[in-house]
């Protein structure tokens, strides 16, 4: 039986409020650099594969864990958070109207199709990434994997497992923001998913181990 963790990363600037240059380079506040410590201090096994996405921020999150278990191998998967945005949207002289517009502007197109431009994704690839984790995940052989990824990512991943699929509509991009936003995935927390006799289970995100949520 595999068994997985899907982690959320540490606090970064930009869940705080402040601006970055891209969705990817970005790091850890002081605040999100201590839940990553805690995480690796409470965290009660050796797993036996370390997974981060492409993005700074998972990378630096999962580090202390690594550090714990130096020996357990490391893969970069395409787990990374959703990126609607293309580059000049983080342009430093846009105002934040302007960048609520852009948002605006993309939220209400509602075509999954659509990449805004440079360094951007379509939301249909948003959950095409997340049905190949799942089916990738059920191709591995190591017995117990930490995953280290996004919010927005881990919402997807839950889509794509209840709806056992991807479609792709307009329709299907509405419903997902409107399922998305009430579903809360603080920083650090993680989701438990067991692969038995060929089929996912996934647990509800486990915040346990957050001192502001016990």
């Amino acid at each position: 039986m595999t068994e997985f963790w899907l982690i959320r990363h540490g606090q970064t600037p930009a869940n705080i409020g402040q601006r970055v240059k891209d969705a990817g380079s970005y790091g850890l506040t002081k605040e999100g650099q201590h839940q990553a410590d805690w995480l690796a201090e409470i965290w009660w096994f050796r797993p036996d594969l370390f997974v981060t996405s492409p993005y700074a921020r998972t990378k630096l999150t999962a580090q202390p864990l690594r550090d714990r278990y130096p020996t357990v191998p490391h893969e970069e998967w395409q787990v990374q958070e959703y990126s609607p945005y293309a580059t000049h949207f983080y342009a430093p002289e846009l105002t934040r109207k302007e960048m609520r517009d852009l948002r605006d502007q993309y939220r209400l197109r509602r075509d999954p199709h659509y990449v805004t431009g440079v360094n951007a994704e379509s939301f249909v690839n948003l959950l095409r990434r997340a049905q190949t984790f799942l089916e990738r995940i059920q191709t591995r052989d190591e017995e117990r994997i930490l995953i280290f990824s996004h919010a927005t990512f881990t919402r997807a991943v839950y889509w794509v497992w209840l709806h056992g699929g991807v479609e792709m509509s307009a329709r299907t991009m509405e419903r997902f923001f409107h399922f998305r936003h009430p579903f809360p995935i603080p920083n650090t927390s993680y989701v438990h998913g067991k692969l038995t006799s060929g089929r996912i289970y996934l647990s509800s995100p486990i915040t346990d181990h957050l001192e502001e949520w016990r």
